[in-house]
């Protein structure tokens, strides 16, 4: 009987080693359709024989490694393919390879800056299908954000905050309000939708759906800037002359000491520091 379940046990094990080879085979397959679009080039590769961990070991040790470098970035690529295609959901600061059911920052889209980290090499990467859960996400903000933008401010156009879930929530999380209430969160990440249709119309053509990038990603751009003019204040300076800058002005990444509010993340005017 042990003979026999030892057998039994070996029959199992080939087997999923058939399916565990199966699956990757299918998985490089797909992938490299898109990863065997960039190749990086830095110099000789003396380093690719040994494990990835000591060659980042060795490199905080100040030995130069410069294919570690292209390494990285394909890394980077693969982690955009893997996580971000047609059809699925955008990126978050968990990727989709969250293991836990209460995860950090509740798996959740920081719209100030993670959001657009993770999307930094999809178009010069040459991944531009794999930013389109970006653009879904957007359109998809667009329509929370327009009672937001109504609710909150009485305006026209669209808004969101520096967070957003899966269900697309647009109003200010009920946290710290120096940073909760960054209202720039769609102007801010529209950027996205502007390096896409900067492109010529042919480097677009094998995407899924251009005209919801010419047509619909327009018009979440355009009704994201309309809450952008009621916030502008004509300032001048004696021997400096007068600029526009937005008022009141956030910033959700830092605190400071202001003499009128204490510590804050936020100050009456103060253009400049809109952008996180």
């Amino acid at each position: 009987m042990r003979w026999k379940t030892s057998w039994q046990t070996f029959g199992r094990a080939s087997e999923l080693r058939a399916r565990y080879e199966a699956f990757l085979e299918e998985h490089q397959a797909d992938y490299r359709k898109l990863y065997d679009r960039v190749d990086v080039d830095l110099g000789e590769d003396l380093s690719a024989g040994l494990p990835t961990s000591r060659r980042l070991a060795y490199g905080a040790e100040g030995v130069d490694d410069p294919s570690l470098y292209g390494l990285y970035l394909q890394y980077s690529r693969y982690l955009i393919i893997a996580g971000s295609r047609p059809d699925s959901q955008a990126l978050n600061l968990q990727g989709i390879w969250n293991d836990t059911v209460m995860p950090p920052w509740s798996s959740n889209y920081t719209n100030n800056i993670n959001v657009e980290m993770n999307y930094w090499l999809a178009e010069t990467g040459n991944l531009s299908e794999c930013h389109l859960p970006l653009t879904d996400l957007l359109k998809e903000l667009s329509v929370t954000g327009r009672q937001t933008a109504e609710g909150y401010y009485h305006m026209k156009g669209w808004v969101t905050h520096h967070n957003t879930d899966l269900w697309r929530s647009s109003e200010p999380s009920c946290e710290d309000a120096s940073w909760s209430w960054w209202p720039m969160g769609g102007a801010w990440m529209c950027e996205h939708i502007r390096s896409v249709i900067r492109k010529p119309l042919r480097e677009i053509s094998r995407r899924k759906d251009p005209v919801f990038l010419w047509s619909t990603a327009i018009s979440i751009w355009q009704e994201a800037m309309m809450t952008i003019p009621p916030s502008l204040a004509i300032r001048s300076r004696a021997g400096a002359g007068s600029w526009t800058e937005v008022s009141t002005s956030f910033r959700p990444t830092g605190r400071g000491s202001f003499p009128f509010t204490g510590p804050a993340g936020f100050q009456a005017s103060d253009g400049h520091l809109h952008n996180p």
